[in-house]
């Protein structure tokens, strides 16, 4: 039985929502204010993302050090 709390982060680890932030993966674009706070929203699934084949490459070292000097957003080491 899952528990409710492990429920409530499932459904709160929406890929879709990063979509504000697919310019700043896709080029030299800077991730706006938009992106930065989806991605804020969203630091508790980044080790999950990172452990999908599908959304991995997405957040390579690159992407990761502009997210973290641009949103103050770390990716972790999962």
């Amino acid at each position: 039985m899952v528990s409710k709390e492990a429920s409530v982060a499932e459904a709160a680890c929406n890929p879709a929502d990063l979509m504000p932030c697919l310019a700043a993966v896709t080029s030299p674009a800077k991730p706006t204010d938009l992106c930065c706070s989806k991605l804020q929203s969203q630091k508790q699934c980044l080790c999950g993302y990172l452990k999908d084949p599908s959304y991995r490459h997405l957040i390579d070292s690159r992407v990761a050090q502009k997210f973290s000097s641009v949103c103050g957003v770390t990716i972790p080491k999962c």
